[in-house]
């Protein structure tokens, strides 16, 4: 197995319209590897801004072991998570009903394995391919997916608003995978600030770039807002490198 070195950064911004962020990301050293986190809180709800630091708080606090799968050991965190929502409304009940999207990374070595919940996206970019690992849960997706509406169709329709799954739920099945990197790959977790106005081809573009991952996250969020800012906008990037 390949040691990897990494070197990774993310940012948040609230955008030109919204007057809350209810984005949160995380970025931490976990058993000599990195745990990558999104968090989106539903602005529909009340208090997506406190689902979605509850989400961070509750994965910060997560500790693989090498018995069994990881891919399984995350998924479970995040249904960790999940419950600690649902708690925390049923115990406060202007909480109540509160929501968030979730997408989580664990690297480890030349391994990666996700989980996922909701609207937040992984993206995978390799050799100047950009690879979308996550698929949106909403229900304007589901259309497409059933043949309903075309892709160009899915870009701007208003069922994309309604997500078919969140953290906030009563029941979550978290969808999730895994992936061998190889030195120079990226892994891109963005909210849907990002990805909902920038389109995969200026994104690849920056992400071609040989610039640092500090400027190539603060040029995606320029982009976000240059695009129209209509929400929060959240990027964690994580470019791998091998140690020799």
């Amino acid at each position: 197995m390949t040691s990897m070195i990494f070197n990774c950064h993310g940012d948040t911004h609230i955008g030109l319209v919204k007057t809350r962020n209810e984005d949160r990301y995380l970025i931490k050293e976990i058993n000599g590897g990195l745990l990558l986190v999104v968090a989106d809180g539903l602005g529909g709800n009340p208090s997506g801004d406190v689902a979605a630091q509850l989400v961070v708080d509750s994965l910060e606090s997560f500790q693989p072991h090498f018995e069994g799968s990881l891919e399984l050991q995350l998924t479970a965190a995040v249904c960790r998570a999940n419950e600690l929502v649902l708690q925390v409304g049923n115990d406060n009940s202007a909480l109540q009903g509160m929501g968030s999207t979730v997408t989580v990374a664990l690297v480890m070595n030349d391994q990666v394995c996700w989980a996922h919940v909701g609207d937040s996206r992984l993206y995978h970019f390799r050799e100047g391919e950009l690879e979308q690992l996550t698929i949106d849960q909403n229900l304007g997706q589901e259309l497409y997916e059933r043949g309903e509406i075309s892709a160009d169709e899915l870009a701007g329709h208003k069922m994309r608003n309604f997500l078919s799954q969140c953290i906030g739920e009563d029941e979550i099945e978290p969808v999730s995978g895994h992936l061998h990197l190889s030195p120079g790959d990226q892994l891109l977790l963005s909210t849907d600030g990002l990805h909902d106005l920038v389109q995969d081809i200026e994104i690849k573009g920056i992400l071609s770039l040989k610039n640092s991952v500090q400027e190539r996250v603060a040029r995606l969020i320029i982009v976000g807002l240059e695009a129209g800012g209509n929400d929060n906008i959240t990027v964690v990037l994580d470019e791998a490198g091998c140690s020799g």
